[in-house]
């Protein structure tokens, strides 16, 4: 399996985009008299534990992507019904059927694959950053504070990047032409 670039390229966004947060982590430990090398361990330990669990989340997503891809060129899906898809009540149905709640809606075989492969992924993801973090919160050379800061501003980080994304894609050439 080769890595696809978006995938190259949206885990660096993250991983930069991550750096100032654990600067600032940092910095604060230093402006409080708390600075030591635990808290740098700490907030690398975070930051670590965070861009690689994306990286892993991207893989999941590439993977269970290209699986549909080619199962779905030899199984379609049937085609849809006619429907309006700004009415809330077909948004509602499809959901349910994507996300198998409604009674009767049997996915395709590949897309009870991709399924179990995401829900796979994320107990496997989970229990990684969970043993991480233990052991940065039972090893003395980590601060577990530090080490959490990461974690808990990966979305804030990300929602940031994604408004900045799609700045960038309005002021692109040829965008909407």
């Amino acid at each position: 399996m080769k890595v696809q670039p978006v995938v190259k390229r949206d885990t660096l966004r993250l991983a930069v985009g991550m750096v100032a947060p654990v600067v600032l982590t940092v910095l604060g430990f230093w402006g409080a008299g708390r600075l030591d090398y635990t808290v740098v361990l700490g907030a690398l330990l975070g930051y670590l534990v965070t861009v690689g669990n994306f990286f892993l989340l991207a893989l999941t997503i590439q993977n269970n992507t290209e699986m549909a891809e080619r199962e779905g060129e030899k199984n379609p899906l049937p085609p849809e019904p006619e429907q309006d898809p700004d009415d809330p009540e077909n948004q509602k149905e499809v959901m349910e059927i994507i996300m198998g709640k409604k009674a009767g809606a049997e996915l395709p075989e590949y897309a009870q694959r991709a399924k179990r492969n995401s829900q796979l992924s994320y107990i496997g993801r989970v229990a990684l950053m969970a043993i991480l973090l233990l052991a940065g919160a039972l090893l003395p050379c980590f601060n577990v504070l530090a080490a959490l800061v990461p974690l808990l501003l990966q979305r804030f980080v990300l929602m940031i990047l994604s408004a900045s994304n799609k700045d960038e894609q309005k002021e692109a050439p040829g965008h909407g032409q």
